[in-house]
């Protein structure tokens, strides 16, 4: 057994040590700057950069920006692929093709993705053409505040398959008996599905939407490519704001904007957790 335990341990320290040096000792090492003003030498300030931030209309903008996106796209994502999974679970089992198949828009480079994407949404794509011809004036689906709409399609499309085979694997793992006892009861396929699927599945779906909402956040890197560091004001985000003063060398703006989202999503994250809880406590019962 102390060896098992050693091997895992050997196994998993260059990951740790990995994590250490590029995550954690940078956020702690940060907290100098937030304190600190950019002068030279540096200034000690105590909260004044988190109470300048605050006050910053580009940094609030960003953050509902932010906020707003990871709302519109989680939420979708994980509804799709709860559909989907409540079909597939039931249909087919061990296809290891349509895993490969829902697996295969996650796996594709951003690049790749968001070339693809110009061609579709472009300028002087099909896509716009009609939705122009149905408005009476051209738009860019690219530029502009419509750029919502296919980022949104964008994350929903990488990201649905990978949830999909998550919910799956966890729907298989129900006992076939419980739905053919409802079978019995005459339960409708939605009543077994409330009543059954997503009550014994709840654990996974939260780590499902908690996959979504930290994936929802890193869409900045198809905004960028799509837009460059200036996009809309509607498509400017939290990573815009932090990425453009890391640029200019603003050490403390960026590090108290990193402090302040982390503390958002730390409080998000316990909310969706205290959730799980109550829903195991409910199942339990």
């Amino acid at each position: 057994m102390k060896s098992m335990k050693r091997a895992a341990i050997m196994y998993m320290l260059p990951g740790l040590i990995g994590t250490l040096l590029f995550y954690i000792i940078p956020f702690i090492g940060g907290l100098y700057y937030a304190v600190h003003s950019d002068t030279f030498p540096p200034q000690f300030v105590g909260g004044a950069n988190f109470l300048d931030l605050i006050g910053n209309v580009m940094f609030r903008s960003a953050l509902r920006n932010t906020l707003k996106i990871s709302l519109l796209c989680a939420p979708l994502a994980v509804l799709l692929a709860l559909l989907l999974s409540c079909y597939l679970s039931r249909k087919v089992r061990g296809g290891s093709w349509i895993r490969a198949v829902l697996l295969f828009p996650y796996i594709l480079p951003t690049a790749a993705v968001v070339a693809i994407w110009k061609v579709f949404f472009g300028y002087n794509s099909s896509i716009s053409s009609i939705i122009s011809s149905i408005l009476g004036y051209h738009i860019d689906l690219i530029q502009g505040s419509m750029q919502i709409i296919p980022t949104i399609i964008l994350y929903v499309w990488r990201n649905t398959g990978f949830f999909t085979v998550i919910l799956v694997a966890a729907m298989q793992v129900i006992p076939e008996e419980l739905y053919e006892y409802t079978d019995i009861e005459g339960a409708t396929i939605l009543q077994k599905h409330i009543k059954i699927t997503i009550p014994l599945i709840m654990p996974s779906i939260l780590i499902v939407l908690l996959f979504a909402w930290t994936g929802s956040l890193k869409v900045f890197k198809e905004v960028y490519a799509l837009s460059g560091g200036y996009p809309s004001t509607d498509m400017y985000t939290l990573q815009h704001f932090i990425n453009n003063h890391l640029s200019k060398l603003n050490y403390s703006v960026v590090t108290s904007s990193a402090y302040t989202f982390t503390l958002i999503l730390l409080v998000i994250f316990a909310i969706l957790f205290w959730f799980e809880n109550r829903s195991q406590e409910s199942i339990g019962r």
